[in-house]
């Protein structure tokens, strides 16, 4: 099993901001806690940052130098 412990930061939720830890198994969180203890996983001291799950923006304004707001066909 994959693990990673991100310990010390400041998890961003869309309700609130916790001092926590967070375990990430095989790519999913696993569990967010304060003082995690995960023997073997990889830790990542995240102290004074920031910790969110990622994402990915799938937007885009235009293609093969066309801007989409022309708002034409052509």
């Amino acid at each position: 099993m994959n693990r990673t412990l991100i310990k010390n930061g400041i998890v961003i939720t869309p309700l609130e901001e916790l001092r926590a830890d967070v375990l990430v198994e095989n790519g999913r969180i696993a569990k967010v806690a304060p003082d995690i203890a995960e023997a073997g996983a990889r830790v990542i001291d995240a102290t004074g940052r920031f910790v969110a799950p990622g994402a990915i923006d799938l937007h885009i304004q235009g293609h093969e130098g066309r801007d989409f707001w022309e708002c034409s066909y052509e």
